[in-house]
């Protein structure tokens, strides 16, 4: 007897609640991008604004404003698969990009010039953003590209809008494409939502009082112990007003290099010794200094302040010591690295970028609330170091260090120089 076919499924489905959201968004890139192809380095000359980066941005920013509410991470990976995408499941976002004016080539003014030469590399020392470049400063020629036009097209879910607007703000008004965005390469301009133009107020301290108010109404509480950045908490600074994107990225990134390398008055051409204690500290610690170093200029009563508080910028941390002659073996440490014991990096959580108000261009520093967990695990990578070393320092060390001028937390000292 022949067996009966199985019964056909009922026609009676459920109808789909979400209604799909539409929107467009269209961007100009004010700063140059430093890669962001398919080559780490390297821009791509084909495709400039890539899809898959531009969903990494966004899974980043996502996780920092409505992922910090997550009770764990098993959480947290099942929401934000839900949203952006796995190797699972697709994502219910969909986004394309059209560029809507190419790029040209970022140079330097013929001013800049070195032994009668124009500067053509903005990563050479000479240029005003080299403490952003400096990657690149071994390169012949670094022009990268910047004023890219892009717009943005997405659709998701209507149920997704309060997730997606999250990520998409905090990204167009702290993110970047391409590499080393959190110095300022790459900086986005968000000039038009669904056609219509985007305005902030045009002063520093308004922009910080509007920026405040975004921050809290976008970026949730922690909702547990989820070791990632995140906004909530966040500090930020918002510092001087001009037309130009590029004199407000430059003007940052020399007032981050002032405090990050003071130094006190040397004899020119030989620049003066560090008025921070890590060079100090390495001296101690390999036991190798110059005849003339040996006294330690950052001390507490006369004691080495055996720290490294520039740590909490980023690791790791290439240290240079000017060698008088090679061959002297009492000289200075050489080339010394800092960095997080068993990690090879810990990202910045400082972001310094122009921020683009519609008229004009104000500096924003942001500092990331992000867990520090290598403060008293770093490693010296150097022969003849011993021991764990330590980012923290004491209210009494603080006081002694003239760029922290008493703070001990370095971040906040730096806020506070702006």
């Amino acid at each position: 007897m022949p067996k009966q076919p199985p019964a056909l499924p009922s026609l009676n489905r459920v109808k789909r609640q979400d209604e799909i959201i539409t929107e467009t968004r269209e961007y100009t890139v004010i700063t140059p991008i430093y890669g962001g192809g398919v080559d780490a380095g390297k821009p791509d000359e084909v495709t400039p604004i890539r899809v898959p980066t531009i969903r990494g941005h966004l899974r980043f920013w996502w996780r920092a404003t409505r992922g910090a509410a997550c009770k764990n991470t098993h959480e947290l990976h099942a929401k934000e698969s839900a949203i952006w995408g796995s190797t699972e499941q697709p994502s219910c976002v969909q986004i394309t990009v059209e560029q809507t004016q190419a790029s040209k080539p970022f140079t330097l003014p013929s001013s800049i010039q070195h032994g009668g030469a124009p500067v053509k590399n903005i990563g050479h020392f000479k240029s005003p953003y080299s403490y952003a470049a400096f990657p690149a400063q071994s390169e012949p020629l670094f022009e990268p590209p910047w004023g890219h036009q892009f717009k943005l097209t997405l659709r998701y879910p209507s149920s997704l809008k309060a997730e997606v607007e999250a990520a998409l703000w905090a990204w167009s008004c702290f993110g970047w494409i391409g590499a080393r965005g959190r110095r300022g390469f790459g900086a986005l301009h968000l000039r038009k939502r669904d056609g219509e133009e985007v305005k902030y107020p045009e002063k520093a301290d308004k922009l910080c009082a509007k920026l405040q108010e975004e921050l809290k109404h976008y970026a949730l509480a922690t909702g547990g112990n989820i070791e990632m950045p995140i906004l909530h908490g966040a500090r930020l600074r918002c510092v001087g007003e001009n037309k130009q994107a590029e004199a407000i990225w430059s003007n940052l990134l020399q007032r981050y290099k002032n405090f990050r390398q003071q130094r006190n008055k040397g004899t020119p051409p030989t620049p003066g010794r560090s008025k921070w204690p890590e060079p100090d500290a390495i001296r101690a610690i390999t036991r190798q200094s110059a005849p003339a170093h040996r006294t330690p200029v950052v001390h507490v009563s006369g004691k080495v302040i055996r720290r490294f508080p520039r740590a909490f910028f980023g690791l790791p941390i290439i240290f240079h010591f000017q060698q008088r002659r090679e061959t002297d073996r009492r000289g200075e440490p050489g080339d010394v690295e800092l960095r997080p014991f068993d990690w090879d990096r810990m990202a910045s959580p400082l972001i310094l970028r122009p921020f683009h108000t519609g008229s004009n261009v104000v500096g924003v520093a942001l500092v990331l609330r992000a867990p520090f967990p290598f403060a008293n695990d770093l490693l010296l990578n150097k022969s003849g170091s011993k021991g764990k070393q330590s980012a923290h320092v004491t209210p009494q060390e603080a006081s002694a260090i003239v760029p922290l001028n008493g703070e001990t937390d370095p971040l906040q000292a730096f806020l506070n120089s702006l």
